[in-house]
């Protein structure tokens, strides 16, 4: 082997091992237990830019009183079995409008159990590619999305209560909402001004209000 031929094969693998360390600098998990507070978790997305993952830890009983956090970039929101993310006051009674305001793209929300909000859970404005998958939410109002390109919104349990709408989206493209179960909601999906509609649903109580 010639010492140029040598020197090529060394300085590739120098430029690899940078590459992957680079790499894993620019992206990292923030773990956050119920010590935590809505301003603590908001300080620090707004602090550290590489956060890609929230992750919502059990490490008492579970519940995360009074969140409602901006989320502004790409990151997957994800929590342990048993965590529950709840809007109600220090009485105990149904407070925060929202628990996440996305304005961000390539969010997810995977796995989280939402109680004790009054207006809808999860509001989305001018985003893409956008996924809320396998959540339980016990309210009135779950997702409300507004200009969003590529959303999905699957696998999630929705309890209302007999009124409200669980899912509203108006002027959004390449919308897929499929193999939820939404209970006792008064509109179940409500939408207008949608292109390219994916739709299949297990529903009980289910009104739709359409205009596409």
């Amino acid at each position: 082997m010639n010492f140029k031929y040598r020197y090529c094969l060394w300085g590739l693998a120098i430029f690899i091992a940078i590459s992957f360390s680079l790499t894993a600098v620019s992206a990292s998990s923030l773990l956050v237990d119920e010590s935590w507070n809505n301003n603590d978790i908001q300080n620090a997305l707004d602090t550290d830019n590489n956060i890609d993952v929230l992750h919502f830890k059990k490490s008492n009983n579970g519940i995360y009183n009074n969140i409602t956090l901006s989320i502004n970039r790409g990151m997957n929101i994800v929590s342990d079995k048993g965590v529950v993310i709840s809007g109600k006051d220090e009485y105990g009674n149904p407070y925060l409008d929202n628990a996440f305001n996305i304005s961000g793209n390539n969010v997810e929300i995977n796995g989280l159990n939402f109680t004790g909000y009054v207006s809808n859970i999860i509001n989305i404005n001018n985003a893409n590619n956008i996924k809320i998958i396998n959540n339980i939410a016990v309210s009135p109002y779950f997702i409300q999305s507004t200009n969003v390109n590529g959303l999905i919104i699957s696998n999630n349990t929705i309890w209302g209560s007999d009124f409200g709408t669980a899912i509203s989206s108006s002027g959004s493209t390449n919308v897929n909402i499929y193999d939820n179960i939404i209970l006792n909601a008064g509109d179940g999906i409500s939408l207008s001004d949608i292109s390219n509609l994916y739709i299949k649903n297990i529903v009980h109580y289910l009104t739709f209000l359409t205009s596409l």
